[in-house]
């Protein structure tokens, strides 16, 4: 059984490159419940049920707090965001070599409760959001771990999914990840 995940970053009418405009994600969304498809979080996988997707967001823009999370209830769909524990409140700096780059804010600590006060899921897309692939064994222990321990002391929230930053994996990361992690995308 395969479950597609949708992957999103930023849901905003800026014109950066990460960025999806509402209107197009409200088009997206509209779509997937006209296909009768039923978005689940991560836990709630049920190999016996047809039709489900898993709508994820990287990295925690609060654009997905004030656009997205409307049309995701408008709808009845849930999503999970994937957050950079170590900079939460802060900014994408790790975007500043892109094209185009736009200074984007990271949901704060009380925007990131009202996410999850409302279904949706938080988990865990490392602590400094570095390319996990350059790093020690040592320093990618620390990456998971400490982004892991801070969902849990600072909401309550056991993290059993990760999302690699920049999407990039290799081996070694791979191992290291499924120790810690349930589940990795």
């Amino acid at each position: 059984m395969s479950i597609p995940v949708l992957t999103y970053h930023s849901i905003s009418n800026d014109k950066s490159p990460i960025s999806l405009s509402t209107k197009i994600f409200e088009s997206h969304i509209i779509f997937f419940k006209k296909l009768g498809l039923q978005s689940i979080n991560f836990n709630e996988i049920n190999p016996n049920k047809k039709n489900q997707i898993i709508i994820t967001f990287d990295d925690g823009y609060k654009d997905i707090l004030t656009n997205a999370l409307p049309i995701l209830k408008k709808y009845n769909f849930k999503a999970t965001c994937f957050f950079v524990t170590n900079l939460i409140g802060k900014t994408n700096y790790w975007d500043d070599k892109n094209d185009k780059f736009i200074i984007k804010e990271i949901m704060t600590t009380g925007c990131i409760k009202k996410w999850y006060n409302n279904g949706m899921s938080v988990q865990s897309h490392s602590h400094n959001h570095l390319d996990l692939t350059k790093l020690s064994n040592i320093e990618i222990i620390k990456e998971l771990e400490y982004s892991k321990k801070y969902l849990l002391e600072n909401f309550n929230i056991e993290s059993d999914v990760f999302c690699y930053p920049f999407g990039k994996v290799n081996k070694n990361v791979y191992e290291i990840t499924k120790k810690i992690y349930k589940n990795a995308v």
